[in-house]
């Protein structure tokens, strides 16, 4: 005999709670103590409960929500700049994808590079059933030229720029710069400096950097080191900036100065704090990071995408919203982590919005 297809009403009594906080362990998990949404997850899974997102949207009345095939499906779109971006691209879909499988949404990456011209692979992807779509890094936006927007609840992660305007999940750069400076002020370090790579041209993460740098070091009572700000890494110049400033912290957003330090000879963290502001990924460097957690990017966009699949907005937004989440610090030899420290960012916010 066939088993039944577990139902919501049978994961709520076999977790001992309400039918209303599986739903919002779902889709408002912010809303739902750790305990209790561990607990409703682990039943669901015992059971092989796993939500029905078409009939959830069907109810909700969305639009061309009787078009929709059975499995509803959300689509990861990115196109890789070079292997610097790939880690990044990685985490994004990662999360991206255990989120829609934790909300019952199919999930699929493509690769824009790989694909159909804009205009065509919006039609295609249409017919298929996707509704919804995330957007991870694409450095060229002449790939999605004439995509049909409209037909779609889209949100994109990261601060890339040169896209139409969509709704965004982020990382806040200026709290992982704030976070940086309080944990190099924490670990004893007095002359905080910061090797800020410029873009060309600027994007507004650039200014947010530099302004969390000059104004928590002025909130911590330092003064603020000229930064160096090339648009490209020169060596010469960046060493003829250390040597005239000569930090004891220092904050890197591009790698490049850290492996020019060690070169160099300089030890850390005996000769200098390090902390970078990018996603290291070699853990045998040994060098502390302040960055993005880009599957929790991923997952937030994932969920940002289903809201607006149930409140029926598809298209371009009329005013795009910024989700700003909190960045990951991940402690190594060039930083170590110093008793105490935990009171130094525990001011930062879980998540914020703006326009």
């Amino acid at each position: 005999m066939a088993r039944s297809i577990p139902t919501i009403r049978e994961v709520a009594a076999a977790a001992g709670v309400s039918v209303g906080l599986v739903s919002l362990a779902y889709h408002h998990p912010q809303r739902v103590k750790a305990s209790s949404r561990a607990r409703i997850l682990e039943a669901a899974r015992r059971l092989g409960y796993r939500p029905n997102v078409a009939a959830s949207l069907l109810r909700s009345r969305a639009p061309q929500a009787n078009q929709l095939t059975r499995q509803v499906n959300i689509v990861f779109l990115t196109a890789e700049q070079d292997t610097r971006t790939r880690t990044g691209i990685t985490l994004y879909q990662d999360g991206a994808a255990t989120r829609c499988a934790e909300l019952g949404y199919g999930f699929e990456r493509i690769d824009l590079a790989q694909a159909s011209p804009g205009r065509d692979l919006g039609r295609t992807l249409h017919a298929r059933g996707v509704a919804g779509l995330v957007l991870g890094p694409v450095y060229r936006p002449e790939l999605l030229r004439g995509f049909r927007w409209e037909l779609f609840a889209a949100v994109k992660c990261g601060g890339y720029e040169g896209l139409p305007p969509l709704h965004q999940a982020h990382t806040s750069v200026f709290q992982a710069v704030r976070l940086a400076c309080h944990r190099l002020h924490a670990a004893g370090c007095r002359r905080i400096a910061a090797a800020l790579l410029r873009h060309d041209p600027p994007i507004e993460d650039d200014d947010r950097r530099l302004g969390a740098y000059t104004a928590t070091l002025a909130s911590l009572g330092l003064e603020a080191l000229p930064p160096f700000l090339g648009r490209r890494m020169d060596p010469d110049a960046f060493h003829a900036w250390f040597d005239r400033h000569r930090p004891d912290g220092l904050i890197d957003f591009a790698l490049t100065t850290g492996s020019w330090l060690k070169r160099r000879g300089l030890r850390m963290p005996q000769d200098l704090r390090y902390v970078t502001l990018t996603h290291a990924g070699n853990e045998t460097a040994g060098w502390s990071e302040c960055c993005g957690d880009f599957e929790a990017v991923g997952r937030a966009a994932v969920e940002w995408c289903d809201q607006l699949l149930r409140h029926r907005s598809f298209g371009l937004p009329e005013e795009p919203h910024l989700m700003f989440l909190p960045p990951r610090w991940v402690a190594r030899a060039s930083c170590p982590d110093t008793a105490g420290i935990a009171s130094s960012d525990s001011h930062l916010p879980r998540r914020s919005r703006s326009k």
